[in-house]
């Protein structure tokens, strides 16, 4: 007798061209989308900064441009960074600081007349909130204050905003030498002036 037991069918897939080219198009508009969707840090930046700016009541300098020199950068990458032999330029202090809101786009236009390519922002927060008469340990990276002070050349960073020019690891150019309690606006765009016109980047 026989038996009556059905066969299994067995379908194959098929991987054809056009579902491979199918499957590639759809990996490269996902791709694109996300690309599209993910902000970049200078966008980042921009929008940090001009939003900080929109804040202050009654501002009176000039709004950031899209088009701007400025990258953040660590404190222990830019102990590494003023060794360099080129010149390093680092504008110091917070988006919670009228005067660093007022002047960072004069910084910005006068490094781009001057052919400098880059200024790096360096946050002041870490290091204006330390208790000296503590360790003087931060949170990022364990960083000793004092340390990261004297990799800078000596800089006093409980003084905000400043302007430093680095070369071989030497402080060449430091704005606290000309300014004090006292300055007028007119001393910081002389200064600024000065920190690019006396250490210009190369030309192209």
């Amino acid at each position: 007798m026989r038996s009556n037991k059905h066969r299994k069918v067995k379908t194959r897939f098929k991987f054809t061209k056009a579902l491979a080219i199918l499957l590639a198009f759809i990996a490269v508009i996902a791709i694109f989308t996300g690309v599209l969707s993910i902000e970049s840090d200078a966008e980042k930046l921009y929008t940090k900064i001009t939003t900080a700016q929109a804040a202050v009541e009654d501002f009176s300098g000039s709004t950031l441009d899209e088009d701007n020199v400025f990258k953040e950068i660590s404190y222990k990458k830019l102990t590494t960074k003023v060794k360099s032999s080129d010149y390093v330029y680092v504008f110091y202090g917070t988006t919670t600081n009228t005067d660093y809101l007022t002047y960072i786009q004069t910084v910005n236009d006068r490094a781009q007349t001057y052919n400098v390519d880059r200024v790096y922002l360096l946050d002041s927060v870490w290091a204006t909130s330390i208790d000296t008469d503590d360790e003087d340990y931060g949170e990022e990276n364990n960083l000793v204050l004092s340390e990261v002070e004297r990799a800078l050349g000596g800089v006093d960073m409980t003084i905000v905003p400043s302007l430093w020019v680095f070369q071989n690891g030497e402080v060449v150019f430091n704005s606290d030498d000309y300014i004090n309690d006292t300055y007028q606006a007119a001393t910081w765009n002389y200064v600024i002036e000065q920190a690019f016109g006396r250490y210009p980047g190369e030309e192209d």
